[in-house]
């Protein structure tokens, strides 16, 4: 464990697919870049205030990640591989509310209500203002800590 001081304040992983809700993500990252230091992972938005990083490898991504406080998952999957390198990264993750996390993760998890924009919009707002308590690192150790979400 780095002590690393995290002084990027979101992240935001951009992918243009219709599954993806990719205008809400788009239009909070150019909100929140106004007063927030802002990075996109993926594609890139037009935005001056907004740090594209492009696509990267996972070295990278993980490099970025220890330096960042929370992200915003898009709205249709809460176990990406995105969603999981932020959580083994001590990130606090931003989630669609119709999703229930596993236990062991709700600490660093906040559910939302993708489509009450101006209430998202205010609670990213709370806190990111509050000082950023460390995370717990999430440590997936075995397949076993997924088997209840695979279950048919």
């Amino acid at each position: 464990d780095k002590n690393l001081s995290r002084e990027i304040d979101i992240v935001f992983y951009l992918r243009s697919h219709k599954n993806k809700n990719t205008n809400i993500i788009i239009n909070l990252a150019n909100y929140l870049s106004n007063k927030y230091k802002v990075v996109t992972v993926g594609e890139k938005i037009k935005n001056k205030n907004i740090i594209n990083m492009g696509k990267i490898n996972q070295k990278k991504l993980y490099n970025i990640l220890q330096k960042t406080k929370y992200s915003f998952l898009s709205a249709e999957n809460i176990y990406s591989f995105f969603s999981l390198d932020c959580l083994s990264n001590g990130v606090h993750v931003f989630y669609h509310r119709s999703y229930s996390p596993l236990t062991s993760l709700k600490k660093n998890m906040t559910a939302v209500n993708y489509y009450r924009l101006d209430v998202v919009k205010k609670l990213l707002e709370k806190k990111l203002k509050k000082t950023f308590k460390k995370q717990k690192k999430i440590i997936f150790k075995n397949k076993q800590d997924f088997s209840d979400y695979f279950k048919l």
